[in-house]
């Protein structure tokens, strides 16, 4: 017999980011730490500072506070950014994009989380 109930304590959400739908057109790279935006994550500055190759970086965020204390920790699979080979995205038909996870470890049940 197979047991329908759905494991909400280890629930865990994986939306998928593809590289196309956030951002078009050219990106902006920050070639040293003292250039990093001040309101960037600063657990995405420490990536940034400890990486040895370029890429586009992605944080994502609540839109509210209530979001925010809803959605919990996110885990960025395989990482928090896109390698630049796949820019500029110029839309051309054999383009293959780049995909990132968003790993939610504690999303709260029964609340719609805007990000």
């Amino acid at each position: 017999m197979i047991d329908e109930k759905p494991d909400l304590k280890n629930f865990q959400l994986l939306p998928f980011t593809p590289e196309n739908s956030v951002m078009k057109g050219v990106p902006i790279f920050y070639t040293q730490a003292s250039q990093l935006p001040s309101d960037m994550p600063d657990w995405l500055k420490q990536v940034i500072r400890k990486s040895d190759k370029p890429h586009v970086w992605l944080s994502c965020n609540g839109t509210s506070f209530e979001d925010i204390l809803h959605m919990g920790e996110i885990e960025y699979l395989p990482g928090p950014g896109f390698p630049v080979q796949y820019f500029p995205y110029d839309g051309h038909p054999d383009y293959l994009s780049p995909m990132v996870a968003l790993k939610f470890s504690r999303p709260a049940v029964c609340y719609f989380c805007t990000i």
